[in-house]
């Protein structure tokens, strides 16, 4: 996407601006050690990740800090978290029916 297009440029502003504000609602409320991005926009579009890095920093208040990493297991971040929930329900029935 080229930089001078106005109406491009907006969309990054945009978005990078609802995700910040979505992800510095999370630091504060819940206080993860870190918040772990992946799929294939975040991978992508390293102007969505620099953009909504530095917003998530000003909107932050002073006693916050994020650790904002990218997934390593790309698109199948959802399936082994979906096996990794099941061998824990199936091992939390198991140690309680012995």
């Amino acid at each position: 996407v080229a930089q001078e297009e106005p109406f491009a440029v907006r969309i990054w502003e945009d978005a990078s601006g609802a995700l910040a504000a979505v992800l510095a609602n999370i630091q504060v409320f819940l206080d993860p050690e870190r918040i772990v991005m992946g799929g294939t926009v975040w991978k992508g579009a390293s102007r969505l990740r620099v953009l909504t890095t530095e917003k998530v920093k000003k909107l932050l208040p002073p006693a916050y800090s994020m650790k904002l990493v990218t997934s390593r297991l790309g698109d199948e971040a959802g399936i082994w978290g979906a096996a990794y929930m099941a061998l824990t329900l199936l091992d939390g029935e198991v140690n309680h029916a012995s």
